[in-house]
């Protein structure tokens, strides 16, 4: 049996304030109209939901979390909520959602209509979203739209962009951030991540839904008109847009989650910087007409002015010419930096984690591991080349003086004239690789017997740090002399705390009075100085 259809027309007046006039839209648990709010003589946008045509309670269950978090939103890009209310209409139970109307279109249909956008409008159209997802981002608890795309994002006549339609929202916490999942499938097919059809919800589900829309606007294609590379949209060749955009809207669909780029503000950051990149080439001057030159035909004073526009004209060209070499030069230079951050990034990935937090009985323990043997290896010799090539080029004379005297000295000797000459030449080349094996062995050896690994253990507010190999050695630290302990300190430096900072590694220093120096370990990933300052927050009082 059909059921009736729900009974609001145009014209028609719910409560004795809102006067329908259009229908603007269907949605996946509800139908969208635009109404005259005769009270206050401003237009709203009526979301209703018919009763008798729910088929899953969830559906009820989501319309009433949209409702709970617009009532709890204050963001200028996203609607205002102004009421809600139950009502019967023709028998007919009715859920109606009442908020600001955005007068516009959204972007489905102004790209189907035939609007074209430049890059320059791409841009400005993800920082507005990205600026909304992460003000919804860092709620408390957080807010997950989880169905973004063209549909969903609207042009306001005054050129402002707004989100809309909240009915799929997830609510981010502690368990659902670190990939929970959840009972409900929401969400539109083709701007969804994978784990979003397992049920996950995480901040990066937005950024993947807002980098396949980005690709709608600049193509016009559906996610699944295009073709699929290693579980990845392949677009590269059917968009052509900059290599800096490209990067960016790479690092937003990322199949992988690990990959992908994790939050609205790391998002925003990297679109800042390609922003910047993004330089038209100047367009060369024209040159300047003087409208007195029309009334001189003949005569000096033509010829002073044509001398002075060209010199006008040729000197703004220069001036044209060295920004623009400037801003080339500027940005290979953050194209340069961008690739080694992400080289960076890459080698503290790998790097194997060695802060692990242990708990026991009595209670918890921080162990620091020393370096693998075969990474102190090749910090050594990275870290002392400029020694090794110092003393290469010191050897270089006296091997060749060696291969001058090397005959005579090996003349007395029952050798043959070819060994005489091998031995001539290689013999200082021997005597310095031997000397470089034996210092490299004689370091590496030395820094692994200081690199112990390092025990922070709290047991009944004992603290102590133990050499692994020697517990005797161990400092300890009772109840009494705990503010001996004083503190851990953690910050970030390039790989074994050389050279300028990074996101990616640093160390940390342990002051404890008893020693004469501190206790540092360098050479630890973001990831190690995450379990840090985890073990920080739950368990370490530095009182």
């Amino acid at each position: 049996m059909k059921k009736n259809r729900i009974p609001i027309q145009k014209d028609t007046v719910i409560r004795d304030r809102y006067k329908i006039l259009n229908k603007i839209g269907q949605g996946g648990i509800g139908t969208t109209y635009r109404a005259h709010d005769e009270t206050t003589d401003k237009a709203v946008a009526l979301k209703v939901l018919d009763m008798e045509k729910i088929e899953n309670m969830k559906e009820l269950e989501l319309f009433e979390r949209e409702i709970n978090v617009l009532k709890n939103i204050d963001n200028p890009l996203i609607p205002n909520y102004i009421e809600h209310f139950q009502i019967n209409m023709s028998k007919h139970p009715l859920y109606i959602l009442v908020q600001e109307f955005v007068d516009g279109d959204n972007l489905y249909n102004l790209v189907k209509n035939g609007k074209n956008y430049t890059e320059k409008n791409i841009l400005n159209i993800l920082k507005s979203i990205l600026n909304t997802l992460s003000y919804i981002h860092n709620l408390h608890p957080p807010i997950i739209h989880r169905d973004i795309n063209p549909k969903n994002i609207i042009l306001h006549k005054n050129n402002k962009i707004y989100l809309v339609d909240f009915g799929a929202v997830g609510r981010g916490h502690k368990d659902t951030l670190t990939g929970a999942k959840s009972d409900t499938f929401v969400g539109t097919i083709g701007y969804m991540p994978q784990e979003q059809l397992f049920g996950k919800v995480h901040p990066g589900l937005d950024i993947y839904a807002l980098g396949v829309t980005a690709l709608f606007l600049l193509s016009g294609k559906e996610p699944w008109e295009f073709s699929i590379k290693n579980m990845k949209i392949d677009f590269h060749k059917s968009v052509k847009i900059s290599e800096d955009l490209r990067y960016l809207i790479d690092k937003m669909i990322n199949p992988d989650d690990k990959k992908r780029l994790s939050t609205a503000k790391k998002a925003l950051s990297l679109l800042n910087e390609i922003e910047s990149l993004l330089v038209e080439k100047p367009v060369k001057p024209i040159e300047a007409i003087d409208n007195t030159n029309e009334q001189i035909e003949t005569g000096w004073v033509k010829e002073a002015l044509n001398k002075q526009n060209k010199r006008k004209t040729k000197t703004k060209s220069e001036k044209s010419k060295k920004e623009y070499k400037s801003k080339v030069k500027e940005n290979k230079e953050k194209r340069y930096k961008r690739k080694k951050i992400e080289k960076d990034r890459k080698q503290a990935e790998k790097a194997p984690l060695r802060v692990k937090i242990i708990k026991h009985s009595d209670g918890v323990e921080l162990l620091i591991e020393p370096y693998p043997v075969l990474r102190l290896f090749l910090k050594i010799i990275s870290e002392y080349y400029a020694f090794w090539i110092s003393i290469l080029v010191f050897t270089i004379p006296f091997w060749l003086i060696f291969i001058d005297i090397g005959p005579e000295l090996f003349a007395g000797m029952d050798f043959n004239e070819a060994t005489v000459i091998i031995l001539s030449l290689l013999i200082v080349p021997a005597f310095f690789l031997l000397f470089f094996i034996i210092s490299i062995f004689y370091l590496t050896i030395r820094d692994h017997s200081k690199d112990f690994a390092l025990h922070i253990r709290i047991s009944n507010d004992n603290y102590c740090a133990i050499y692994k190999k020697n517990p005797k050695k161990s400092i300890y630290i009772d109840n009494k002399n705990k503010i001996a302990f004083s503190a851990i300190t953690s910050s970030y430096n390039r790989p074994y705390g050389r050279g300028k900072k990074s996101e990616f590694w640093g160390g940390i220093q342990i002051n404890i009075h008893k020693l004469k120096e501190p206790l540092k370990r360098t050479g630890l990933t973001h990831k190690d100085l995450e379990v840090i300052n985890e073990f920080k927050a739950l368990y370490f009082r530095s009182d």
